[in-house]
């Protein structure tokens, strides 16, 4: 099973954590609960590989989990929520090819994901990214147990779709915000998997452009 790279981290300190257990008398029985802690990590930060559907116009979903909703933006856009429960994969996807172009971190607080307001109070990582001139923004927000957002892309890198970007770790939301023209094909309920379910309709042409893959501000 492949694992993110926060899996090996966690392995490795709780292999630590056994050997503490053996040095201070506790024997073999030291390693029970330290060897269900490394199962219960490696299942929770597994990170599958996925495959992009092959047409280029549709936008795959950025998380494993369930739509909560999506509505209309101002712009013409419209704004796609996912929730993962904490058995789901936690690896986050790009649902579209394109150059980041800027990364915002947002404190606030720990609220259920699932909850209507949490995209606008609680804790949060704004990637922004564009594809074919046109941006959009993928937001993951923590949770009431996900308390860390890992990022894996940096502003100027260029992404792929289906592209694994971040992690959060533990129960939480991502959001993607669709540029206008794009059309979500999901419904809210609906179960998708990141990197594969398609999530909306109407790509624009994603070329790598030599002036945003350089000199973009962190």
């Amino acid at each position: 099973m492949r694992l993110a790279p926060e899996g090996w981290a966690g392995l490795g300190i709780l292999a630590v954590l056994g050997l503490v257990f053996m040095a201070v008398g506790g024997g073999i029985w030291g390693w029970v609960p330290v060897s269900l802690g490394a199962v219960g990590w490696a299942f929770f930060c597994r990170h599958p590989v996925r495959r992009p559907p092959p047409e280029p116009d549709l936008w795959v979903a950025p998380a494993d989990g369930r739509v909560v909703g999506w509505e209309a933006q101002p712009d013409g856009g419209h704004r796609v929520g996912i929730f993962m429960q904490v058995w789901d994969v936690h690896v986050n996807r790009a649902p579209f090819s394109g150059v980041v172009t800027a990364q915002v971190g947002q404190r606030g607080r720990f609220r259920p994901a699932f909850r209507p307001d949490a995209p606008r109070v609680n804790e949060q990582v704004h990637t922004y990214i564009v594809s074919g001139g046109q941006p959009w923004r993928l937001t993951q927000t923590a949770g009431v147990l996900a308390r860390r957002i890992r990022r894996w892309v940096r502003p100027g890198q260029w992404v792929d779709r289906g592209q694994s970007v971040g992690m959060i770790l533990l129960g939480s939301r991502v959001d993607v915000v669709l540029p206008a023209g794009v059309i979500p094909t999901v419904r809210v309920g609906q179960r998708v998997r990141a990197g594969e379910t398609p999530i909306a309709r109407g790509g624009y042409a994603a070329e790598k452009d030599p002036k945003l893959l350089s000199g973009i501000e962190t």
